[in-house]
């Protein structure tokens, strides 16, 4: 059972999909929820829903400055590539960013920066899986699925600088089929 939720956070509605391993995708809402987990009786709850709930709590203390490090199971789909790149991008320690060369020298594939970024952009799941502690090669903010104002405010918020409240984000999202 896939289980799917908008969750508002101070970037604003984000989208989380979990199954019964863990967290599937998690990033800015772009596409349709196939269903809207209603958390009524937590007793009732499938596994998925419950990777969902958790989520939302480790979330709610991340934001907080509570949470460093994320306990919630992932599950993204990828290429085997994807996965050796998100797995190096889940070691990035909070409140430390690095260049995409340096993330592909450390994955020994000096030569496959492209590559690298390509796979980093393609991160099914944010936050949990830190992309937005990747910068280009001159240490430069560079791209990110919600925008350069987004990837600032989750580096502010890492570096123990004083966040505002509220980061207004707007994403179009695209109607329910």
């Amino acid at each position: 059972m896939i289980s799917s939720k908008h969750i508002e956070t101070p970037l604003g509605k984000l989208f989380a999909e979990a199954n019964s391993i863990g967290i599937t995708r998690f990033g800015f809402v772009k596409q349709s929820i196939k269903q809207q987990v209603i958390l009524q009786d937590e007793n009732a709850l499938s596994t998925a829903d419950n990777h969902i709930l958790m989520l939302q709590q480790e979330l709610d203390e991340y934001f907080s400055g509570a949470r460093k490090d994320f306990t919630v199971p992932l599950s993204p789909t990828g290429t085997s590539f994807q996965i050796m790149v998100w797995n190096a991008l889940a070691k990035i320690p909070y409140g430390i960013t690095c260049t995409y060369l340096q993330l592909a020298r450390n994955l020994k594939l000096p030569d496959a920066v492209r590559a690298v970024a390509g796979a980093n952009a393609r991160n099914p799941i944010m936050i949990l899986v830190p992309c937005h502690r990747v910068n280009g090669t001159d240490g430069s903010l560079t791209g990110y699925a919600g925008g350069l104002k987004a990837k600032n405010f989750l580096l502010e918020l890492e570096s123990g600088r004083k966040m505002p409240e509220q980061l207004t984000m707007e994403f179009p999202e695209m109607p329910t089929v």
